[in-house]
C-alpha cells in the first residue's frame, strides 16, 4: 500500500475514533464484526500450517491487521475505537506462570551451595 493511502487511511480511522468508543461487549454485539475478528485471531494463530490463512495475513493494510481483507474501513475504525481494560493477573494465567518460574531462578534453597 502506497505510504499516501496509508495516511489517508490513518486519518479516517482517527476522526472515527475520536467521535467514539466502543467496549468488548459493544464488539461482541455485532455478530458478523466478532466473527471476522475470531477470523483474524484464527489465522495469527494457525499462520504456519493453514496456507489460506498465511495468504489473507499477507494483504493487510494495516500493521496490526486491522483493516481489509479483514474489516472495512468502518469496521477497523470501531475495533481501534474499542476501549478494552487491562487485565488482572488472574485472568492471565500464562504470565502468573511465568513470574512463578521467574521467582524460582533466584531462589536459593538451604542446601544449594554458591556458584564458583
Amino acid at each position: 500500500m502506497s505510504k499516501k493511502k496509508s495516511q489517508l487511511m490513518n486519518s479516517f480511522v482517527s476522526e472515527h475514533v475520536s467521535a467514539s468508543t466502543n467496549s468488548m461487549s459493544d464488539l461482541q454485539a455485532d455478530h458478523d464484526l466478532w466473527y471476522k475478528i475470531r477470523v483474524l485471531l484464527h489465522d495469527l494463530h494457525n499462520i504456519a500450517n493453514d496456507h489460506a490463512a498465511q495468504a489473507r495475513t499477507q494483504n493487510p493494510t494495516d500493521e496490526f491487521y486491522i483493516s481489509g481483507p479483514y474489516f472495512t474501513l468502518e469496521e477497523a475504525a470501531r475495533i481501534k475505537g474499542t476501549i478494552v481494560p487491562s487485565p488482572i493477573l488472574a485472568e492471565i494465567p500464562e504470565l502468573e506462570e511465568l513470574e512463578f518460574e521467574g521467582d524460582s531462578e533466584h531462589h536459593i534453597s538451604p542446601h544449594s551451595s554458591p556458584r564458583s
